[in-house]
């Protein structure tokens, strides 16, 4: 192997995970020569992540829980509001009969 190249991949995900390393360090340098201090790198954590009850992000949730409240209450108002509406007009239909269907 050549001093300085990168590893050879043995699959597709070596190939991506390799690319995605030497794009970072290629931002780093890019940054650090221009005197910029990057954003840390976020990663995604993977199963269940335990949250203290007071934290900023529980606080985050619990507002967040308010808004998904609410829009579940404005689903079921029109879901009910549509569906008394079909049961309006199925009944002026069956029994007015405009158009002589039945």
């Amino acid at each position: 192997m050549i001093a300085g190249a990168p590893p050879r991949a043995t699959d597709e995900s070596d190939l991506v995970s390799s690319a995605v390393a030497a794009a970072e360090a290629t931002d780093r340098n890019a940054a650090a020569a221009l005197g910029i201090t990057p954003p840390p790198t976020i990663r995604a954590h993977r199963g269940r992540i335990k949250v203290k009850s007071d934290s900023l992000l529980a606080q985050r949730a619990a507002d967040e829980y308010v808004y998904v409240g609410q829009d579940l209450r404005r689903i079921v108002v029109v879901a009910g509001i549509l569906f008394a509406a079909l049961i309006v007009f199925w009944l002026f239909f069956t029994i007015v009969d405009p158009f002589g269907i039945y």
